[in-house]
């Protein structure tokens, strides 16, 4: 995000928010739910999230968007998720969670079901304040960014092969790290040099977390060149052959809380 929320009355029933981002060239999405960023709304009329046509294409592969919360005052003045005043000033409040994310499109041939996933998102929770004039319009609307969720993965070891994370530049050096959605992750795998496992090549690999549907990175060899990439070096005289792959952390793995 690369600034704070705009807001504007468009009518007399609702409010438009924006919120600008500047984010890779890739394919953008909106959705909206409560102030806990998982749970939906009970009924759409309330919030209506989407983004702009990118305002340009730089040759740096970035592009500049807003994000658009549309809020009807009318229904969420009805609704249980509104917060009255309590110093008596017409009007009230509400929070809700807008979440804005990048896509690509997967391989058919791997599995995972739907052609289109997310690679990385961002979560504004919004709390938007509406001041009503004695006749009930919209006298002045104000809107605070309260926080924004980022959580963390890590990757797990495997008890039957040498696997470990790894950075590329040194692939037989185990690292520690913690990752954010989006980033790069690297694991390598080698035989453990007792001669009973030689690494050839990837042939499936699949990423589990509770909550989720397993994903796979590679299926029977195929894989999705645009967030996995698999090398193998063969051995040296010094060396065992080592085999590594780079996949991106998407964003399905960082849609809950806990």
């Amino acid at each position: 995000q690369i600034g704070d929320a705009i807001e504007e009355v468009s009518s007399s029933d609702t409010i438009l928010i924006y919120l600008p981002f500047n984010a890779s060239n890739r394919e953008i999405g909106a959705l909206v739910y409560k102030d806990d960023c998982v749970t939906s709304f009970d009924s759409d009329k309330y919030f209506v999230a989407g983004t702009t046509e990118p305002r340009s294409r730089a040759s740096d592969g970035f592009i500049n968007f807003n994000t658009t919360l549309t809020m009807n005052i009318t229904a969420i003045n009805a609704s249980t998720y509104w917060n009255p005043f309590s110093d008596g000033t017409r009007g009230g409040w509400v929070q809700a969670c807008v979440e804005t994310f990048l896509m690509f499109t997967d391989k058919d041939n791997l599995g995972n079901g739907n052609s289109q996933d997310k690679v990385e998102f961002k979560n504004n929770v919004l709390n938007i304040s509406v001041f009503l004039t004695a006749t009930y319009d919209v006298d002045e609307v104000s809107v605070v960014r309260e926080e924004e969720t980022e959580e963390n993965i890590k990757t797990e070891y495997s008890e039957f092969i040498d696997a470990y994370q790894c950075d590329e530049s040194d692939p037989f050096t185990k690292v520690t790290a913690t990752y954010s959605q989006g980033d790069q992750i690297t694991i390598c795998v080698t035989d453990d040099g007792t001669g009973i496992v030689q690494v050839e090549e990837f042939v499936n690999l699949v990423v589990a977390q509770d909550g989720i549907s397993d994903y796979n990175f590679i299926l029977n060899t195929l894989y999705n060149p645009d967030i996995t990439t698999p090398i193998c070096l063969d051995a040296t005289v010094s060396k065992r052959k080592v085999c590594f792959v780079k996949i991106r952390a998407l964003a399905r793995f960082f849609q809950s809380k806990n």
